[in-house]
């Protein structure tokens, strides 16, 4: 049986066997001072969580941080379960690896029906849930936090290369803020795709996302690999996920995905999904390199789904933006000085930049919204054709609006929202069965009576008494 969780010191006990099974058992407040600042559990050394966690649907509320390496209810969790946990009006601060839920979760089970809100600062691999997952799959989970890469010291969290596909030039980068999105920072799995494996299914985020926003004297600082749901997304599939936050950021930024690179020659499906936010580039906080003793500034790789593909066999099917996104233009001066002008640039309406062969399928952006009108990856649509009413001989052709999709007037401002699941609750069915055969029980209310007892509604959910 597992251990029932009433209190916030029951659930900071949980620290005390990172091994055990937990069921929460009540609303949990840990915004007093007691609690504030939270240290999240498996923090000290190479301690993982890895029993199991079932939130029960109640919820943990005023979860804060100190400034901390990372974490948030957990810092790393492996070989873990963790379902129905939600965290409510969060304050995480975090160099890196930070979210609500857990700083890093690796190889562990389906993460099911986890939600957080609140704010979200941090550094690199930072999150609205999750801040870097590994081999790990996502089912049903959301995010409504405001997230923030944003830099505390003036130690460089972490160096990269990176070679221009255009020009061969290959730059070395220092970088403060890096793989930041609204529900998980950086999300990938080592080894091939197998079909079958780890994905991203019916989640999704509502807050603001914004990667590397302070301006620095050192203009060697800046936002890489921001994306309203995912910073980087790699190996994976993604399924009915959606986004209706702004992001901002400096390189590599979409609505939905930053940067997207698949990493092996399998065939990874991106289908059913949408961003409706707004996609901005930093002015004041940008990648820097010289070439011929210029200094060059690059604000590029941007979309409104997503900021770059990196690879090809990647198959993008029935998904959509219609947030603004700015073209970047040669005449785009920054002003700090005779030497300083801007280069390698790359934005799209649905896409910023990616390989030739991305197989894609029936997607669409609002031209409208965007200052671009390419074709890279999706067909551009007016507003009054992407809206209900739409003409279905030319948008969203053979797009499933019976079990997938919906479109409604006065719903999502006219664009295609996305069909909640249909859930069957065997507990119900079988009550039914029962009425059927025997005609013994009744409804009454949110009540069902019936020859084994008394079954009442209570959070969506029906439970026996």
């Amino acid at each position: 049986m597992p251990t029932e969780v009433w209190t916030a010191e029951d659930l900071d006990n949980v620290r005390n066997d990172l091994t055990g099974d937990y069921i929460q058992m009540a609303d949990i407040d840990i915004s007093g001072a007691d609690w504030d600042p939270w240290g999240p559990i498996g923090m000290a050394g190479d301690q993982f969580f890895t029993g199991s966690y079932d939130g029960n649907d109640y919820k943990i509320i005023g979860l804060t941080t100190g400034v901390t390496a990372g974490g948030g209810l957990f810092y790393q969790c492996k070989e873990c379960a963790l379902k129905n946990i939600t965290l409510e009006n969060v304050n995480i601060l975090a160099y890196q690896y930070g979210g609500a839920l857990a700083g890093l979760i690796r190889d562990s089970d389906t993460v099911k029906n986890c939600h957080s809100s609140g704010t979200i600062d941090g550094q690199v691999h930072i999150g609205g849930l999750v801040g870097y997952t590994q081999n790990q799959s996502f089912f049903d989970c959301s995010s409504s936090c405001d997230v923030t890469g944003d830099y505390y010291s003036g130690d460089l969290i972490g160096e990269a290369e990176f070679t221009d596909p255009d020009t061969g030039i290959t730059i070395a980068l220092s970088y403060d803020t890096a793989y930041v999105g609204g529900l998980i920072g950086t999300c990938y799995v080592t080894g091939d795709y197998e079909g079958d494996g780890e994905s991203i299914e019916r989640c999704h985020s509502t807050g603001t996302v914004i990667c590397g926003s302070k301006a620095h004297e050192d203009l060697n600082y800046f936002g890489m690999e921001c994306g309203g749901l995912i910073g980087r997304f790699a190996a994976m599939s993604m399924d009915r996920c959606y986004t209706t936050g702004n992001v901002t950021a400096s390189i590599f930024i979409g609505g939905v995905l930053g940067r997207f690179a698949k990493g092996d020659e399998t065939d990874i499906p991106i289908k059913n999904s949408y961003a409706r936010g707004s996609i901005a580039a930093h002015t004041d906080s940008a990648l820097w390199f010289q070439v011929n003793g210029h200094n060059l500034m690059a604000l590029r790789y941007m979309g409104g789904f997503v900021g770059e593909l990196g690879d090809d066999n990647t198959t993008i099917e029935n998904c959509y933006c219609s947030g603004h996104v700015p073209l970047l233009t040669d005449d785009m001066y920054f002003g700090y000085s005779e030497n300083w002008y801007r280069e390698y640039y790359s934005t799209g309406g649905f896409a910023g930049h990616g390989a030739e062969n991305i197989d894609a399928i029936d997607n669409y952006y609002d031209v409208d919204n965007s200052d671009n009108s390419d074709d890279y990856c999706a067909d551009p649509r007016s507003t009054a054709e992407m809206t209900d009413p739409y003409n279905e001989e030319t948008t969203y052709i053979d797009w499933d609006f019976d079990t997938v999709w919906d479109i409604d007037s006065e719903i999502n401002d006219g664009y295609p929202f996305l069909l909640p699941p249909i859930v069957i609750d065997i507990n119900i069915w079988v009550k039914r069965m029962i009425y059927r055969l025997t005609e013994n029980w009744v409804k009454r209310g949110d009540i069902f009576r019936d020859i084994e007892g008394v079954w009442v509604k209570k959070g969506g959910k029906f439970r026996s008494v």
